[in-house]
């Protein structure tokens, strides 16, 4: 059991240092995870002809009036409505 132990752990540190040495990141399961993700997003983005500038154009322009809301409320420190803001009398 103890070189099956010792292999295995050598191994997966061998195997760690080849990816920080490929990728500079730490070889942790969430880079690794969000690694992959973006690789299967932008090979899906190009065989589908997918036009990522026009889909950021149009969710610029389908802002809902609560995404609004939240960010004044995080910039100023103070919820307001829609309409107040919007309206200075």
């Amino acid at each position: 059991m103890e070189p099956i132990a010792f292999f295995t752990t050598t191994t997966g540190l061998v195997i760690g240092y080849a990816y920080f040495l490929f990728t500079s990141r730490d070889p942790t399961y969430q880079d690794l995870t969000k690694r992959l993700f973006l690789s299967r997003q932008r090979k899906l983005i190009k065989r589908h002809n997918f036009d990522v500038e026009r889909f950021m154009q149009l969710q610029k322009l389908c802002k809902s009036p609560l995404d609004a809301r939240t960010t004044l409320k995080n910039h100023i420190g103070v919820e307001l409505d829609l309409e107040d803001a919007l309206h200075r009398d």
